[in-house]
């Protein structure tokens, strides 16, 4: 079955994500940071129990009014089974009646189409993060690429259909793509000059949520900065032109 875990299982979730994972962000906040998430409600585990075994994990970051996804593992022996599109739609659902968010956000990884595709067409791509080592062990094959650098997708989906304005500073040659991708979510934007202006000289990667700054916090990139393109694939046409946009900047 698949429920939330308790803090008394977070060894299990660690364990699981170690297994699969040789780095990866919600490894390195450490264990006891994560169970203080979990009884603060400031973070959602959902897991596959096999009796009292862990067999697969999704969870959630709850911010004011997004719901930021990460950490989906499943036991690398179950593997093709469905289990991953079970505990992601699950995760899903859970989200959508259990909490009242305007956004549901997560990253996806371009090199794996099998991952990226979990995200249904209703998820929109808002940012770019590149630039990180394989976060895959280099034994596990089957993922680990052996690449120096990967990127992931920022992809969002609209919940609500209340009114979402926002105001931000974006540097002048980014303010198309940051409306364009604004127009996309449905949000009412305003650029302003308040605080420090971005320097032209940085590539604009679109939105990286926050928990603290806001969901649309403005990403750059060192303009000097190399990156290659070639292994990074998109799962359909929009993700595809949105990467070329970013690409067209560099």
């Amino acid at each position: 079955m698949i429920r939330e875990v308790t803090p008394s299982e977070a060894t299990q979730v660690f364990d699981l994500m170690g297994k699969v994972y040789a780095s990866h962000s919600f490894l390195a906040q450490g264990l006891e940071a994560y169970i203080g998430q979990l009884e603060a409600g400031r973070y959602v585990s959902l897991g596959k129990f096999d009796g009292k075994d862990l067999q697969a994990h999704a969870g959630f970051r709850v911010a004011r009014d997004f719901a930021l996804i990460n950490a989906l593992v499943v036991d690398p022996g179950t593997r093709g089974s469905g289990l991953g599109r079970a505990i992601f739609d699950t995760r899903m659902n859970y989200i959508k009646s259990n909490h009242s968010f305007d956004f549901v956000v997560g990253y996806s990884m371009m090199q794996h189409l099998r991952s990226q595709s979990l995200y249904a067409e209703g998820f929109k791509p808002i940012g770019l993060d590149i630039g990180y080592p394989d976060i895959y062990h280099q034994s596990d094959s089957e993922y680990n690429r052996g690449m120096a650098s990967n990127a992931e997708l920022v992809l969002c989906q609209r919940l609500s259909d209340r009114k979402y304005p926002v105001e931000l500073s974006v540097a002048s040659r980014s303010q198309k793509l940051a409306g364009r991708i604004l127009e996309t979510m449905g949000v009412d934007y305003q650029f302003t000059n308040r605080g420090a202006e971005p320097s032209d000289s940085e590539i604009f990667l679109g939105f990286h949520p926050d928990t603290e700054r806001g969901l649309f916090t403005p990403a750059y990139l060192e303009e000097t900065a190399t990156v290659d393109f070639a292994p990074l694939l998109a799962s359909n046409q929009e993700r595809q032109n949105f990467v070329d946009v970013i690409k067209g900047q560099i």
